[in-house]
């Protein structure tokens, strides 16, 4: 019995390769933000408002590191929407105070039925105190106040 070993290349099969090496790229990578805005609307459009907050605060939040060597990097981290393009970070913002504000006017019950209770007063007492200004500033803008997108601004 013999036995015979086929290697399939690039050449024969471009657009099997293309697929293939593409699958594998897009594992290893976290999704893009318009692809995450999409499906962050989508969720707030059709009221599942915790959803789309689950889905949106990954690129509006900077990562924490693994270790604690990365303990210099988290002060100085940004979100990954700090690097988006001026029309994707304005459109994320928007939908991230959209959503803030349509968990502040909830109210109590609604609101820490829908998302829980803890979470529904943390993102209250946000909205309350202004802090939303300072984690924008920071997570997406570096720091510098004076890069905020002026309709990011008038958002706020």
């Amino acid at each position: 019995m013999s036995t015979t070993t086929t290697t399939i290349t690039n050449r024969e099969y471009p657009q099997m390769y293309s697929s293939i090496s593409s699958l594998t790229s897009a594992d290893r990578q976290p999704p893009s933000i318009p692809r995450v805005y999409k499906q962050a609307s989508q969720l707030f459009l059709t009221r599942r408002i915790s959803e789309a907050l689950d889905v949106l605060e990954p690129i509006v939040t900077p990562s924490t590191p693994s270790s604690p060597d990365h303990l210099a990097q988290e002060a100085s981290a940004s979100a990954p929407i700090a690097s988006a393009t001026k029309n994707a970070r304005c459109k994320v913002w928007g939908l991230y105070v959209s959503i803030l504000n349509e968990v502040v006017e909830l109210g109590s019950e609604d609101g820490k039925r829908a998302i829980g209770s803890a979470r529904w007063k943390e993102l209250v007492d946000k909205t309350s105190s202004c802090s939303i200004w300072e984690e924008v500033v920071q997570n997406g803008y570096n720091g510098n106040e004076g890069s905020v997108d002026i309709e990011v601004v008038a958002l706020l």
